[in-house]
């Protein structure tokens, strides 16, 4: 009787270690899915950013820009709200010239 409870003891203890095995599999799913929708690893989820520094870190929408574009691009967030306004105005007008005066084939 007692080699019964024990072989129950321990397999209830084995349950419940692969319950604990497979909730925390799901949580580090969890949270490398939710740090790469936000672009953040998931160390920085669970304890803070460990850099006080804010770095620029490249996503999808940035494949195919080169240094320079990533460069401009960091440099026009840092604008007063009418300068960005004033080179959305300007790349516009350069778009619509070039699509305007662009060579026919």
């Amino acid at each position: 009787a007692r080699q019964g409870k024990a072989r129950q003891g321990k397999a209830r203890q084995g349950k419940a270690r692969q319950d604990k095995t497979r909730q925390d599999k799901t949580r580090q799913d969890k949270l490398k899915t939710l740090g790469e929708v936000l672009n953040i690893s998931p160390q920085d989820l669970l304890f803070g950013p460990q850099r006080v520094v804010h770095e620029v870190k490249e996503t999808q929408v940035s494949d195919g820009m080169g240094m320079g574009d990533t460069e401009m691009l960091r440099q026009y967030l840092q604008l007063q709200p009418e300068h960005k306004r004033m080179v959305r105005q300007w790349v516009r007008m350069s778009l619509v010239f070039q699509q305007n005066h662009s060579p026919r084939l």
